[in-house]
């Protein structure tokens, strides 16, 4: 699934009911994270205390900073096309400092301190000048 179309993704857009969803990085706030659910005639496989005969086991399990990084309500994840998005990809941009439209910003290691410190200013730039539109969780 992926939300950058609509916070339930295609198979919102499209109605469609699938026995399985499976999320990559989704909901842990950018720390490494996936989750999978789905119909109960699936998932009651995988409950052992039911007398469900799989198991799922993964690397990042029982991850509490992911788990916490993504409290914030699943049902706020806004489409990337939102127009506070845009807007901050924009303004960022008139400030010199390049990210991707859905919001990715990735750091390079021959950035200075001096580039970091002013990232830093221009977003909190960003968010105060535009206090009245956002949202903050």
């Amino acid at each position: 699934m992926t939300s950058r179309l609509a916070p339930g993704g295609v198979q919102e857009l499209r109605a469609i009911q699938l026995d399985l969803t499976t999320l990559g990085k989704f909901g842990g706030g950018g720390f490494a994270f996936g989750a999978f659910g789905g119909s109960r005639a699936v998932m009651r496989h995988l409950d052992v205390r039911a007398g469900g005969a799989l198991s799922q086991g993964g690397t990042f399990n029982n991850n509490v900073i992911a788990m916490t990084a993504g409290l914030p309500d699943p049902g706020q994840v806004e489409a990337s096309d939102s127009p506070r998005r845009r807007l901050f990809h924009l303004e960022l941009l008139e400030r010199g400092f390049y990210i991707a439209q859905r919001g990715m910003i990735n750091l390079s290691l021959p950035m200075t301190e001096h580039d970091m410190a002013g990232f830093l200013i221009a977003v909190r730039d960003y968010l105060m000048k535009h206090a009245d539109i956002l949202r903050l969780i």
